[in-house]
């Protein structure tokens, strides 16, 4: 049964509620998180984790675009969770956790009224806080694929008026970003820690050349490990505390002339005292 809802809200915010305990409902438009069950028997409780970030790199041409959630097949989007116009450069986007489809819009011409081509790219996994779309230098095949409604934004008029239009042609492509975010594999996220030292594993993302990872006590913060341009994928770390706290994580990966770099953002439970 429905507790209580909070409209509009962002960074950190506090609540009071009864004792018990709780599934926590987040939505960003047509996007949903559940978090089950949170123990709200004690006197604090905070829920984390629960965002990403989506890195689209646009390049310089201004393209609309539609975050959507994934439908889970090709060449189709699911709801709409926000739609962007005149993005140019690499652009950070704040997302809950999970799996998106981004549509890419073609801009009406001055010259002409027909919409240009729209690709759609499949199930862009953001469930590990950190993803990432490269759209720089891609180009669109030319292919039929049946027919297909859509909006888009038209310049003919010299303003942004929305029209609906019957595409035939061009319809869509699903393409591998050419750059997708490293994650930590071992120990996995949200795990807890079984001593004061460990082995760590990171899994490169593709086109990832660069590592970096920060440990702290508070959010990103460095006060427990600060390794800059790690050497290996596989390494030990030592001298973790063991009382029980949260440790904070940030894994930074990047490409060789770091113009495409990503953040991975979680948490470990320190092993107990």
């Amino acid at each position: 049964a429905l507790v209580f809802t909070a409209d509009g809200q962002s960074g950190m915010k506090s609540y009071d509620t009864l004792r018990g305990r709780y599934d926590i409902v987040f939505q960003k438009g047509a996007a949903t998180l559940v978090v089950d069950s949170v123990d709200g028997t004690g006197n604090r409780v905070d829920i984390e984790n629960i965002a990403a970030e989506l890195t689209i790199n646009y390049g310089l041409e201004e393209s609309p675009i539609e975050i959507r959630t994934s439908d889970g097949s090709a060449g189709t989007a699911g709801g709409l969770v926000d739609a962007l116009l005149g993005q140019t450069g690499a652009r950070v986007h704040s997302v809950l956790r999970g799996k998106y489809d981004i549509v890419v819009k073609s801009e009406v011409s001055e010259e002409s009224t027909q919409p240009g081509p729209v690709r759609i790219y499949d199930q862009i996994d953001c469930s590990n806080g950190a993803c990432g779309l490269d759209l720089e230098g891609l180009d669109v095949p030319d292919q039929c694929a049946g027919d297909f409604w859509q909006t888009f934004y038209s310049g003919v008029t010299g303003d942004r008026q929305m029209f609906s239009h019957r595409l035939a042609c061009t319809l869509f492509f699903v393409q591998e970003p050419r750059f997708q975010p490293s994650h930590m594999s071992a120990p996995e996220p949200l795990s807890s820690l079984e001593g004061s030292s460990g082995d760590f594993t990171i899994s490169p993302g593709r086109g990832m050349a660069q590592h970096s990872l920060f440990l702290g006590s508070s959010p990103g913060g460095d006060d427990i490990v600060s390794w800059d341009n790690l050497l290996w994928k596989t390494f030990e770390l030592s001298n973790l505390p063991t009382d029980g706290r949260t440790i904070y994580v940030v894994l930074k990966s990047s490409d060789s002339s770091e113009s495409n770099v990503f953040y991975q953002r979680f948490t470990y439970t320190a092993a107990g005292s």
